[in-house]
């Protein structure tokens, strides 16, 4: 993913998402699965294989992750 790439959890498809730190593709099937998002917590909530710790490493690609619907 080039660095002015941004990715909607809501509207983005599988591969763009698993391009994302620590996603590949398993979890990136699962935020598809569990949209609709409306902000970081939502995400660690609906999806099983977010923890604090991958949520945290997430949260640094925030200028390049949003949420819009």
């Amino acid at each position: 993913m080039d660095n002015g790439s941004r990715v909607n959890l809501n509207k983005s498809g599988l591969e763009e998402i698993s391009k994302l730190p620590q996603i590949g593709e398993l979890k990136a099937k699962e935020i598809v699965d569990h949209r609709p998002y409306r902000c970081w917590e939502d995400l660690k909530r609906k999806v099983p294989s977010i923890d604090e710790r991958l949520l945290k490493i997430l949260q640094k690609q925030k200028d390049r992750i949003d949420f819009e619907l």
